[in-house]
Order: C-alpha cells, then structure tokens, then sequence
C-alpha cells in the first residue's frame, strides 16, 4: 500500500484530491466573513457627507458601556436604560466623527494621565497598576488596551466640547447686574389676598364636575404600579472611621488578578515623582496607629460586604432554580419575605423608603422575575415582581372624590385672583392720580386686609406671610420707589399686589468677594446651554440611512 502511494501520479491525484476539498471550504469562510464585514461597514448615516457605519456605531455602543459599568459596577442595568446607552452611543458616533473632521487628537501622555487620574483605581493615595488591571477586565469587561483607546477617545470628544464651550463669553457688565438681580437688597409694602375658602364657593353640579374632569383627563391618571416579594440581606455593621474609601468591592480579590497579556500604555508608564514618593512613603511603618486601626477597620466591613454579597448572589442562583418557592428558599436561610402593597415608579418603596435602585428593577422585570442583589444602605435587596398594574385614566365614578378636589382647588384660585385683580386695578387708578403715594395712603377699601410693610431682604431671601422673595423680586426688579407692580403675584397663600418701597445699594465687599465665582457659575451655565444647543444641531446635520438598532438586527440576523 505505502509503495502505491509513492507512486508520483498516485500522490499527485490525492494531493488535487484534498485541496478539492479544502480549497472551497477556506474560499467560503473568505466569502462569509468578506460578507459579515461589508454589512460592518455598511453606512447607517453620514454628517456633512462623511459616512458613519455600523461598526463605528457598535464600538461606541461598547465604550459607553465601559464607562457606565465604571462608573455604576454591576448596578449599570438598574441606574441607566438601554435606550438611554444607544442614545450616548449614538452621540459619541457624532462626537468623534466631528473631532476627526477638526483634526483634534489625544496623546500617549494624556491617556496615561486621565487613566491614573481615575479615583476608581487609587490605592493608598495613589494609582495602582494590578487594581487597574482587576478592574478592567473583571469589572468593566474589557481589556486594557481596549479601554485606553476608548479613554483615548473620549480626551478627544473633551477637546471638542472644549472647544465649542470656549466660543462663549461673558462681559464684566453681565457679571454685575446678574449680581444685582441676585443680592441688591428691596423693601417693598405688601396686601395679602388669601385663598378662598372652600365654605365660600358654591358646590359644584353634575355638570361641572364631568366638563373639569374631561378637561384635566390627565390629573385622574394612575401610573404603572408594581407589587414586590423582596427579602434583605442585612450588611455587616460599618467601620468605626468612615474615611475608607467605598464603592471598590473587587479590591479584596486584587491578588487573583492575571498578569496581562497586553502592552497597554499605563503599564508602561513610569511613575511620577510624586507617586514614587507615596509609594515610598507607604512602604514605611505609619506613625498614626488610630489610622491604621481604622483603615484595617474599613478594609475588614468592606471584605465583609463584598463576602455578603457573594452570598445574596448564590441566594439568588438557589432562587432562580425555581422561582416560584422565592418565600420558601429565602426563609429556609433564615430571611424574612415581605410583599409591598401596589407602589409607583416615582413613590417609595413600601418598607424600604427611597430606594431609586429597587424602584427600576421592580419595574424592568417582568412578573414573576427575580432581580440580582440590589445594594442599598440597609443590605442587599433581592426582590421578585409578584404583580403589575398597567396605568390607566379612572373612571369619573372612581375619580370623583379627586374631581372635586381639583375643582375646589382651581375655583379658589380663580375667585382669589380676580379679587385681587379688581383690588389691584382700583390701586392703579388711584396711584394714577396720587404718583408715589404708598399703599395705605391710596383711597382704596380694604376689607380685613392689612398692609405689610417687609424689612430689606435680598431676592433670594425669604418674607414672612408671602414666601420665597424670589416670588416677588421679579415682578418689582424694575420698578421705581413708589411704583406698583402691574400683575397680581401668586404666592403659596394667596395673590400678593406689592408696591416697591425702596432699593438699597448692594454691599460692594460682597461683590468683590463673590464676582469671580458667580462669573464662572454664569460662564459654566452659559457655555452648558450653548453646547447643548450646538449638540442639536450636529444632530441635526446627520442624514439617517438606516436605524442603527435595524441595522444592528440585520447584521446579527444575516
């Protein structure tokens, strides 16, 4: 057999044999991955005719992932949406694909000191390399290289910002009457009208109340509701120095971190001086014993924590075996199942209190599901959705008692202001012929109603029986002394008619001492208000050729 097979024309045929049979399969692979990478860059968009495609999209989908698990840990899911990631990512596509056009770039020395920079990755009052590596692999999911390149990335989107903020200024003039408006105290004298009564208005019929309830449909409106069997895993009891430092549960296991096969640029990176001395300075004994006790305190609650949840992560796989004995499998570990009455998005959580966290989770679930544990300050909450109540608009026979709530409400306020309305045109005209006279010196009757004349208070100050001084202060900013405002002023009492009694000279060392800082504060909110707009915008200059989640769906599809 081995003698016919080394007969040249015999190899030769099953030489041709094998590569007949080879040849096609590695020609097809070709073909399927010439073809899944040309739906890659098939072009979903284009801004001022340079094309976006879905593998830029689909990177930045990833990144904005990155930073959100960064920034939220395993909670990404419970503090933001997936709707609310595709908008970033979406956003960042735009972003970058404008920093290119204008050339903007971020160097190696910028990476490496954004990245050291992140209070995420200190250990000790400085940056720590195997933290780093931990963190990024295990906790956000990606690789160092990969990460740089995103933070390489967003350096780049913050010189644009930069950039497109710096287009804004703001002139000494514009500091100072901003100042004015907000500190240069007033005096003003005051007539009080209150609310009606509700004694004082007629009942409402029949009538009335079904054209009120028609028409503020949206007042009698119940929104999503949900019903939660939770249990609580209680934390260990805190640290008696609260300074360690919080929020970094997979330091505990740093030592199993794996060296790194890449070559990231902060490996690299020498320390500085300054880290080189922490580092020195952290290899020497510490000459505060309270501190280290406190910090060995803090180092032992937070591996106690990091432990408890591990166990609320297996009560939660012993759970998911069959979600449907929650209660027994939770009390068969010694925990309590309690069941919250019906409770919306924006309430708090029966038995809980504010807890933003659980709320999301009760209502991205869906009935029956079990959630992850879910820290709060009280332990690790593991909940189970028993129940939803979709929103839906009551019906006038449920709603009437709130019907007629609102009528009363709405009917106060309408009585009170045209009482005040007519009192007010009646000083008007009086002050017409008497210019600069104070109120109580005006010929008009006031039934019950006296004049309240304030002491100097500054706008952002408060006056007793009215309430904020911001109510009032920009109905009387421009007047002169003696001058009344010309509308009636709704305050949480009733309607205000106010005359401006006189405006004092602001305190010029306050102005010296808050000028800068206000600057800034106007300069930040100005230039915020101008990048937004400038967003919309570039949004706006995007020529959509295929939805980015239709496009997504295609490609995985095909």
């Amino acid at each position: 057999m081995l003698a016919w097979l080394r007969k040249r024309h015999v190899t030769k045929r099953i030489l041709w044999g094998v590569a007949a049979m080879i040849v096609p399969a590695f020609v097809l692979w070709g073909v399927g991955s010439a073809i899944r990478s040309g739906r890659m860059s098939q072009a979903i968009a284009t801004l001022d005719g340079t094309k976006i495609n879905i593998h830029d999209y689909t990177k930045n989908l990833r990144a904005v992932e990155h930073f959100a698990r960064l920034v939220y840990g395993d909670q990404v899911r419970a503090q933001t949406s997936e709707e609310q990631l595709r908008g970033e990512a979406w956003d960042r596509t735009l972003l970058l694909t404008e920093a290119r056009r204008r050339k903007l770039t971020a160097t190696d020395d910028e990476v490496v000191t954004y990245v050291r920079s992140l209070p995420l990755l200190q250990q000790q009052g400085g940056f720590d390399l195997r933290t780093y590596d931990y963190i990024i692999r295990y906790g956000v999911g990606s690789t160092p290289r990969e990460f740089e390149s995103e933070v390489r990335q967003q350096i780049e989107i913050l010189k644009l910002r930069q950039a497109i903020s710096n287009e804004v200024a703001i002139a000494d003039d514009e500091v100072r009457a901003q100042f004015v408006a907000q500190r240069q105290p007033f005096r003003i004298a005051y007539i009080l009208v209150p609310f009606a009564a509700a004694s004082e208005l007629p009942d409402p019929t029949d009538e009335e109340l079904q054209q009120h309830y028609q028409a503020h449909g949206d007042q009698f409106r119940v929104p999503d509701r949900a019903v939660i069997r939770y249990t609580v895993m209680p934390k260990p009891a805190a640290p008696s120095d609260p300074s360690a430092p919080a929020n970094d549960q997979s330091l505990s296991t740093i030592d199993q971190s794996p060296a790194t096969s890449d070559q990231p640029l902060v490996a690299d990176a020498p320390a500085t001086t300054a880290q080189a001395a922490d580092a020195e300075t952290a290899a020497e004994p510490s000459a505060d014993a309270d501190t280290d006790a406190a910090d060995d305190a803090a180092e032992r609650a937070k591996a106690e924590t990091a432990e408890q949840k591990r166990r609320a992560e297996r009560l939660v796989d012993h759970i998911l075996a069959d979600p449907a004995q929650f209660s027994a499998v939770a009390q068969q570990k010694g925990l309590t199942v309690q069941e919250t009455p019906p409770f919306a998005a924006e309430e708090p959580v029966p038995g809980l209190g504010y807890e933003p966290a659980v709320a999301v989770e009760a209502f991205r679930l869906t009935v029956g599901d079990i959630s992850d544990p879910i820290e709060t300050a009280n332990g690790f909450v593991i909940l189970q959705v028993a129940q939803r109540q979709p929103a839906h608009l009551l019906s006038f026979e449920e709603a009437t008692d709130r019907v007629r709530e609102s009528w009363l409400a709405e009917q106060r306020r309408r009585a009170t202001k045209e009482r005040a309305d007519t009192m007010l045109a009646q000083f008007t005209e009086a002050a017409a012929q008497q210019p600069g006279a104070p109120l109580d010196a005006l010929p008009v009757p006031l039934p019950d109603l006296p004049i309240t004349k304030t002491d100097p208070v500054e706008p952002d100050g408060y006056i007793n029986g009215v309430g904020p001084a911001s109510l009032i202060a920009p109905f009387v900013e421009t007047l002169t002394a003696g001058a009344i405002a010309t509308t009636a002023i709704e305050t949480p009492s009733g309607y205000a008619i106010a005359q401006l009694l006189e405006r004092l000279p602001f305190d010029e060392s306050k102005w010296e001492a808050e000028r800068d800082a206000l600057r800034q504060q106007l300069l930040s909110e100005r230039r915020a208000k101008h990048y937004e707009a400038w967003l919309d915008g570039l949004r706006q200059r995007v020529v959509i050729l295929t939805r980015p989640e239709q496009a997504l769906e295609d490609a995985e599809e095909k």
